[in-house]
């Protein structure tokens, strides 16, 4: 966990999303002063549209450009605020989720006309992959650490038929008043029983990563950030005898900033602090079609295809 003061807010559902002062899209992440509990400015964050918009408005430039020194005559009497606990859910959510009709899922369907049913069965149960009443047919990513911590339950809704996702759809089971939500990735719970000799591979979809386990037989422990910004240094904190491969999405042409380039800055800043071997597989820029990257494929793209 970092101790830096300033941090993004840590997701927690719509209402810790924000106005981005450059798109207007309500996909803006502010930064939180860890030490005060409180946010900075109204302009000071990152807009999640990292490849359309771009918008990242970091505290040092707020306080160098208002030329307001970091603590204020205001905040100056004022007592710190403790941090709020992460919020650990109850295995017995995750075990209802699981028996509850997973096989009736959308994803589930889907994935049982493209790969033998036996392996998507496999896969499933090795992800703790669960169902939700949230809406008809949803599913749940349990995000499980390594010490089965059962960190947070993404929702989200599939089509049966093409196996794309309702953007419309998506959810978090919600953590209670007076705790955080710190994520981890999704399958690293499978991390303390995977040989040391075998690598790593990170994608950005949790369906991807159950797509590439099914598909790839298991020769390589597929995890998955959630989004092009859920890679970070926290998330790989248990990894440093990994060797780790980052499989990020194509990007289209008119991107401000790719998703490989992303990725390939964060994995060199993070490789060398945490002293871990860190590399962007290079496939799907080399093979992709440049409609391929206009419909930002994904590995999982090229596998079901």
């Amino acid at each position: 966990m970092s101790n830096y003061r300033f941090q993004l807010e840590k997701y927690s559902g719509m209402k810790s999303r924000y106005i981005c002062p450059r798109c207007n899209k309500k996909v803006f992440t502010r930064y939180f002063d860890q030490d005060f509990q409180e946010h900075i400015d109204v302009t000071v964050g990152r807009c999640n549209r990292e490849e359309k918009c771009g918008y990242h408005y970091t505290p040092r430039m707020f306080y160098k450009n208002k030329k307001i020194p970091k603590s204020t005559s205001s905040r100056l009497n004022r007592k710190k605020v403790l941090p709020l606990k992460t919020y650990y859910f109850n295995r017995e959510l995750v075990d209802f989720s699981n028996d509850n009709e997973v096989k009736l899922s959308s994803l589930y369907q889907f994935l049982v006309k493209k790969f033998d049913v036996d392996k998507v069965d496999r896969t499933f149960k090795r992800y703790q992959v669960g169902t939700s009443n949230k809406w008809r047919r949803s599913t749940v990513f349990w995000q499980i650490d390594s010490n089965e911590n059962i960190r947070s339950g993404k929702i989200m809704c599939y089509d049966s038929i093409t196996g794309k996702r309702d953007k419309k759809k998506f959810n978090w089971h919600k953590v209670p008043d007076g705790f955080k939500m710190e994520q981890c990735l999704f399958g690293a719970h499978l991390l303390a029983n995977f040989p040391q000799n075998c690598d790593v591979g990170i994608v950005e979809s949790e369906k991807t990563a159950l797509i590439c386990d099914i598909a790839l037989n298991g020769k390589m422990l597929w995890l998955a950030t959630g989004g092009l910004q859920g890679l970070n240094k926290d998330k790989l904190l248990e990894f440093r005898s990994r060797n780790i491969f980052l499989f990020p999405d194509l990007s289209s042409k008119n991107t401000k900033v790719s998703a490989f380039s992303s990725w390939k800055k964060k994995g060199s800043i993070i490789g060398k602090e945490l002293n871990i071997d860190i590399r962007v597989n290079t496939l799907l820029e080399t093979i992709a079609t440049e409609t391929q990257r206009e419909e930002q494929w994904d590995l999982a793209d090229y596998l079901l295809s």
